[in-house]
């Protein structure tokens, strides 16, 4: 064998050698590489796995409705953190995976779906837990406590309508799939708020009616008056209940004049009624009495009694006598004879004429003139006179700076009245 050949052969061991160690060398250094990138993807992957322990510790049970009462916003926010720290080794992992053979890129494939799921779990918790805070800041204390809600809460202070509704757009549910879920349990909170400040504004709708630029209207009254009443009770916030004292006892001592005038009106009425009803008894009593003195003054005819028939005897004729001179005596014969003629000729005749003219003489009264009206219920006071009942009480009403008043009526013999205005 020449020496060319020996140093081709020679030259050709040298090179396959090299390549051979260029290989091991090379598929060495890959391995290494595949090494790293499996590394990462095994330290990502035990960060995801805490992220994902860490997640589901936040809620009272496995099924996930209800955060514990130690969840706050720095604990989602540090479950934040470790999830953009994980996606951005996750980057480099993945520049690692891209300088791999394409079976080994397959084999270490990152799990991009659990990385979504988590962000949205997290986004549901964050929601969660801001529902809760904003619900549980409508009252003057935590209405959601965990899975346990207050049913008792009462709201803060100055609540206004537009606050609440502001809350309510954001997490009430008009359509829950689930009874007693997390968004149920919030819709109740919603609730309460609302019937509250509607109590609120119910109230206060009934002291507009009732009570206007510090004074009652004139549509207090009694029945109005006990409803407000029952209405401002209902109000669980203190602040709101006693803004209506004020007004409340303004209503209450006007119904309690009002209430106090009309019981003296009603006095009033009874007393004029009872006096008419007094005044008519003695309005009767008069005309009877009237009634009896003019039956008893009337005159009554006197008896016309009969006389007898008396047979005139025959008497023969005498001398006729002489009378004496003495005017007296001869009146007095004259009356006698002639009685006695009459009696004898006309005696039922004369003695009826003479009887009845003397009985009328004697027995006719004279009628007495019309008296004057007088009182029957003297008046002896110093109040005021007004000529009518309206009169009278207009100027009751209008006076200031008195206790009270009374009307006094004074009834006349004539049917009249008159009215005398005391105060007292």
């Amino acid at each position: 064998m020449n020496k060319k050949v020996q140093i081709g052969i020679v030259s050709m061991a040298l090179i396959t050698l090299c390549g051979i160690g260029f290989y091991f060398l090379s598929e060495t250094s890959y391995q290494k590489q595949v090494e790293v990138a499996a590394s990462e993807l095994s330290s990502n992957e035990k960060k995801l796995k805490q992220i994902q322990v860490e997640l589901s510790a936040i809620y009272t049970d496995d099924s996930k409705q209800f955060l514990k009462e130690e969840v706050n916003q720095e604990k989602i926010n540090s479950l934040l953190e470790q999830l953009e720290a994980y996606e951005k080794t996750t980057k480099e992992t993945d520049q690692l995976l891209l300088d791999l053979r394409k079976s080994d890129q397959n084999k270490y494939q990152l799990n991009v779906n659990s990385v979504s799921s988590i962000k949205n779990q997290l986004q549901a918790v964050q929601r969660k837990l801001n529902g809760k805070y904003s619900v549980n800041g409508l009252f003057q204390k935590p209405y959601l406590i965990g899975a346990e809600s207050d049913q008792d809460v009462i709201i803060i202070d100055d609540l206004s309508e537009g606050q609440l509704k502001d809350i309510r757009d954001i997490y009430y549910q008009k359509e829950v799939k689930e009874e007693q879920s997390f968004e149920d349990i919030l819709n109740e909170g919603l609730d309460l708020a609302t019937e509250q400040v509607n109590q609120i504004n119910k109230t206060n709708k009934m002291m507009e009616e009732l009570y206007k630029d510090g004074k009652a209207t004139d549509l207090a009254d009694r029945e109005k008056y006990e409803a407000f009443k029952k209405e401002v009770k209902l109000i669980k916030n203190e602040k709101a209940k006693e803004s209506f004292n004020n007004s409340l006892k303004v209503i209450e001592e006007n119904v309690k004049e009002r209430e106090a005038l009309a019981e003296q009106e009603k006095a009033a009425a009874e007393e004029a009624q009872r006096q008419q009803e007094t005044l008519k008894e003695q309005e009767v009593a008069l005309t009877e009495t009237a009634e009896n003195q003019i039956q008893s003054t009337e005159p009554v005819p006197a008896p016309i009694e009969e006389v007898p028939a008396v047979e005139t005897p025959n008497i023969q004729p005498v001398t006729p006598v002489t009378p004496p001179t003495n005017s007296g005596s001869s009146g007095s014969s004259n009356s006698n004879s002639t009685g006695g003629n009459n009696t004898v000729g006309n005696g039922t005749t004369g003695n009826g004429s003479g009887n009845t003219n003397g009985g009328n003489t004697g027995n006719t009264t004279t009628p007495e003139p019309p008296q004057a009206p007088y009182a029957l219920n003297p008046y002896t006071g110093s109040g005021t006179f007004y000529a009518t009942y309206e009169a009278a009480n207009s100027a009751g009403r209008a006076a200031i700076d008195i206790n009270g008043y009374r009307i006094i009526t004074e009834f006349w013999s004539d049917g009249t009245e008159k009215y005398y205005l005391e105060f007292y």
